[in-house]
């Protein structure tokens, strides 16, 4: 899409209403990523709070801030799927010591487990999950006139 289209449309969109999500890819070759940041308010930014995906959001905050010259007071950072296990907090604050931190989201204990393939109440938690998707697919849908 060529950015005075997408820029149309988004300032018809501002027009109407108060608040607008547009929800972006993280990948960095897509202009309209680049077009919606600059024409935005602010951009919400959600990064893992484990080593891989803080240096994947580096990287990608890197792009946003020095090439494509977004100012960093205009992106705000979510830590998504938190643990217990999780990069500490002063750490995060730390890393991200240039962006507001506007909170993270907790991922809890339960589905972490069964999520995590070397965790060894994997099966357990498993066998439970299976319980709940069986209780799904035998339920029958009843419909009602």
């Amino acid at each position: 899409m060529n950015p005075q289209k997408l820029n149309n449309i988004i300032n018809k969109l501002k027009n109407k209403y108060d608040l607008i999500l547009i929800d972006t890819s993280s990948e960095n070759l897509l202009d309209y990523t680049k077009e919606i940041l600059k024409n935005s308010d602010y951009g919400i930014f959600i990064s893992g709070a484990n080593l891989l995906e803080i240096k994947k959001s580096q990287k990608l905050l890197d792009i946003y801030t020095n090439e494509w010259d977004i100012y960093n007071k205009k992106i705000k950072i979510i830590i998504n799927k938190w643990t217990k296990e999780s990069i500490d907090d002063e750490v995060l604050k730390q890393i991200f010591k240039n962006y507001d931190i506007l909170g993270k989201i907790k991922l809890s204990d339960y589905y972490d487990l069964a999520i995590n393939k070397n965790n060894l109440k994997r099966k357990e938690i498993q066998k439970d999950l299976n319980k709940i998707k069986n209780k799904i697919v035998r339920r029958k849908i009843i419909k009602i006139n």
